[in-house]
């Protein structure tokens, strides 16, 4: 490659595939959940998915009511069919995310540890916090980044919570440039961002992120991947994150709804393309073929 030239697209600035299409890129990368039947259907030989080290997830404001009830934040948890959401919704784009909030192919995951889709627990353990069928439930913000995708998956969560839970939620989507200053300023009831890792340790997942509920580290979350981080054996590190990733997971202060894959296109005369489940940008040995 002599140069490389990237285009480059925020959450609702449109699409890119006409352009794909006319043969003006040789990659695109990050297809939205919007343009993957007609992009796999139409360029079934040029379509290219991996998995990918990156989660979607709702978080909890647990300062304050009604989330600083851990059975109301179980009960939004129980009533979230999240198979559904990835298979339907998603149309298998993404996995559902029953496993804990490390994703898989990452070291320390945890499968099958999520907490599962059972709508009569949520109904009773939101009675017991005192709003049966969502009555008496308040209003409550929710906020979601503009990702691609993350319309559709805001829209699964409010028409099952309503479903379910009796409860009535409306979100509105923010661009990422206003989404760090809104969460430290004045941060919403419930909010869904994406996390793609940094590097491939539990530890980028469960100590570093800063998207973790304020106030709601409990002292032996914050004791296991405090300890985890110094240990220096492997498989000792491994099994202090598992279960600080366990607590995560039962206590609610989040909800993992889905692991995401890589999706893209590339043109038949790109060769040596490599892609990773922390990145698309490997341009080094890329060779473009006449055509």
């Amino acid at each position: 490659l002599e140069r490389v030239e990237c285009t480059f697209l925020s959450g609702q600035s449109g699409s890119l595939l006409h352009h794909y299409e006319d043969d003006r890129l040789d990659v695109y990368a990050d297809l939205s959940p919007t343009e993957l039947n007609r992009a796999r259907q139409r360029y079934a030989g040029e379509y290219v998915t991996g998995p990918r080290l990156s989660l979607d997830f709702v978080g909890f404001d647990v300062k304050r009511p009604p989330f600083d009830d851990r059975r109301v934040r179980r009960a939004f948890t129980l009533a979230t069919d999240r198979e559904t959401l990835a298979d339907v919704t998603l149309r298998g784009y993404a996995s559902p995310a029953t496993g804990g909030f490390v994703p898989p192919g990452m070291p320390g995951h945890s499968p099958g540890i999520g907490q599962p889709y059972d709508p009569d627990s949520a109904r009773r353990l939101l009675a017991e916090a005192g709003f049966p069928d969502g009555r008496g439930f308040p209003a409550i913000q929710c906020i979601a980044r503009d990702d691609p995708g993350h319309d559709l998956l805001s829209a699964h969560l409010a028409a099952q919570w309503r479903e379910i839970l009796g409860v009535e939620v409306n979100w509105e989507e923010i661009e990422w440039a206003r989404f760090p200053e809104r969460m430290s300023g004045d941060p919403p009831h419930v909010w869904m961002v994406g996390f793609w890792a940094d590097y491939p340790d539990p530890d980028d997942y469960l100590r570093v992120v800063w998207w973790l509920p304020p106030g709601w580290q409990p002292q032996v979350y914050e004791r296991l991947v405090e300890d985890a981080r110094r240990v220096l054996d492997q498989r000792e590190r491994m099994r202090l994150y598992q279960q600080a990733d366990r607590i995560l997971v039962e206590d609610a202060p989040v909800l993992p709804l889905c692991y995401a894959r890589v999706h893209m296109l590339v043109k038949p005369w790109v060769r040596k393309y490599i892609t990773s489940p922390l990145r698309w940008w490997y341009w080094k040995h890329v060779v473009l073929e006449p055509h």
